[in-house]
């Protein structure tokens, strides 16, 4: 009989083969249109599966928030075995074209680079199946500028009252030879729908707000979004509310940790940790503390075969807090 954890093992053993194993060989630069491009899910694939192992470690953390993306077949095909989890299957879309990429790890620790060889095709809100449920949360993962128009928010915003956003898409584009490259993006409309807005710190500058943290978080909170988080690798997390009556940013350290083998996906995961723990909380520093307790866990792991201890997640959390201050 195979029961719930060993399908959630399971899934985070193909998934270490879709993600890790192509990606971590020396692909040629030159070889992109070869056999080793792949289809991947993209944000769905880290946060559902998150999601299904936080509800193995952590029952007391609901409601689950949805994730509004595209995702591979793969990542469909494993959520579709596991109980009790089928809510998550209305957030993902497969009768799109996903996105075909790979990513190259250059030797000595180098920035992975993004080959995106098929973007995802345009996203029509309305094709999104409800099912007449309305999700207390909201979490929109994008690859490549698919969610980039206010009209796809301004529908979410009918249909929940919490939207977060990694807009890390929205920030790329296509070099010649398929290589994702960085660039500047900012659209006020779309920004004053959200409740809750992931950047990195890179791509916060490119917003073109100024490179200062201060600066850049003041100037997004007068849109109207409740809730910045930018994040700074392994230094840590920024944290800034328009709720704050005192209008104050706080700086969460990263967990100290020698042995980091593989951030891929760690944003995604810190978004949808954040998201989960401040449903029921409702407390936005411990609820960084957690998702960087969480993420720090992750990155000394290749892929998902992370095995979280749920006391030194608490443990790393209380750490982390502990160590926040105001700038």
């Amino acid at each position: 009989m195979i029961i719930q954890t060993d399908i959630v093992n399971l899934g985070y053993m193909v998934l270490d083969i879709v993600f890790k194993e192509q990606s971590s060989q020396k692909i040629d630069l030159n070889s992109l249109k070869s056999q080793k491009t792949f289809k991947i899910g993209g944000p769905p694939s880290f946060s559902g599966l998150i999601q299904i192992k936080l509800s193995l470690n952590f029952p007391w953390i609901n409601p689950t928030p949805h994730v509004f993306a595209y995702a591979c077949p793969q990542v469909i095909n494993l959520l579709r075995k596991v109980p009790n989890h089928q809510p998550l299957l209305i957030n993902l879309r497969l009768n799109k074209t996903c996105p075909k990429f790979h990513l190259i790890y250059p030797e000595n620790n180098g920035e992975r680079i993004l080959f995106l060889q098929d973007p995802p095709s345009p996203f029509n809100p309305h094709d999104f199946n409800w099912r007449n449920i309305s999700p207390k949360a909201v979490i929109v993962g994008s690859v490549y500028n698919e969610f980039n128009e206010v009209k796809i928010f301004d529908f979410l915003r009918e249909q929940t009252d919490y939207i977060a956003f990694d807009p890390q898409g929205c920030f790329r584009h296509i070099g010649d030879q398929g290589e994702v490259k960085h660039s500047t993006w900012y659209d006020s409309k779309l920004l004053s729908k959200l409740y809750c807005l992931k950047l990195s710190l890179n791509e916060a500058i490119l917003l073109g707000k100024g490179k200062k943290v201060d600066d850049i978080i003041e100037s997004l909170l007068e849109e109207n979004i409740e809730t910045i988080l930018i994040t700074n690798g392994r230094k840590g997390i920024y944290l800034g509310s328009k709720n704050d009556p005192s209008n104050e940013i706080v700086f969460l350290p990263a967990f100290r940790t020698e042995k980091v083998v593989d951030e891929t996906g760690a944003g995604d995961i810190f978004l949808t940790t954040y998201v989960h723990y401040y449903l029921h909380h409702g407390n936005k520093i411990m609820a960084c503390a957690f998702a960087s307790s969480i993420v720090s866990l992750f990155v000394e792991q290749p892929g998902f075969a992370s095995d979280f201890s749920k006391m030194e997640i608490i443990n790393r959390m209380r750490l982390i807090a502990e160590d926040s201050k105001l700038i």
